[in-house]
């Protein structure tokens, strides 16, 4: 066996790639509507995180609790909380992380829906569920959260008639 002889360098090309121009083809990367927008989406005029251990103090302390179904709120009405600051308790009773985190990002997603449009007075809000949530369907949980926020109001007495206390 001999060696071959080959050459180091590559052959001319014989045809041009075809790579059409980003404005030549109405299906291309060009969109009609314009560029996209850089950034986060807007608001929906809710913080989804209680970022200050003082709120959840006064949560603990001063706020009023509310159960509709598998879903408790402890609420604390404040004027000067808005937006509403919201947090969820979603402890490992309620099941496996994934369960919880399913759970979490369901509220989230009903809360966030402006179609769903759950007004919240300002104020700060710590959600909560049971593992019997987890069997509601989107409808039902969103039909549950919404009597669940109804009840919740600048006069809204607690089960006995008298503000309650949120124990912890």
């Amino acid at each position: 066996m001999s060696e071959a002889d080959v050459p180091a360098e590559q052959p001319p090309a014989r045809q041009a790639p075809r790579v059409p121009t980003p404005h030549g083809h109405p299906g291309g990367p060009g969109h009609p509507e314009g560029p996209a927008s850089q950034g986060s989406p807007a608001s929906v005029r809710l913080i989804w995180r209680i970022r200050h251990r003082a709120t959840f103090t006064a949560l603990r302390q001063r706020g009023t609790v509310h159960r509709r179904g598998p879903l408790t709120v402890v609420a604390l009405l404040d004027p000067t909380l808005d937006p509403p600051r919201v947090a969820y308790r979603l402890g490992r009773r309620f099941g496996r992380a994934v369960d919880r985190n399913r759970m979490r990002r369901r509220l989230q997603a009903l809360l966030r829906d402006p179609q769903t449009r759950i007004e919240l007075p300002p104020g700060a809000y710590l959600l909560g569920a049971q593992p019997a949530a987890l069997q509601l369907d989107h409808e039902q949980l969103r039909a549950a959260l919404e009597q669940l926020f109804a009840g919740v109001g600048p006069s809204s007495p607690g089960p006995t008639g008298a503000p309650a206390r949120a124990t912890s």
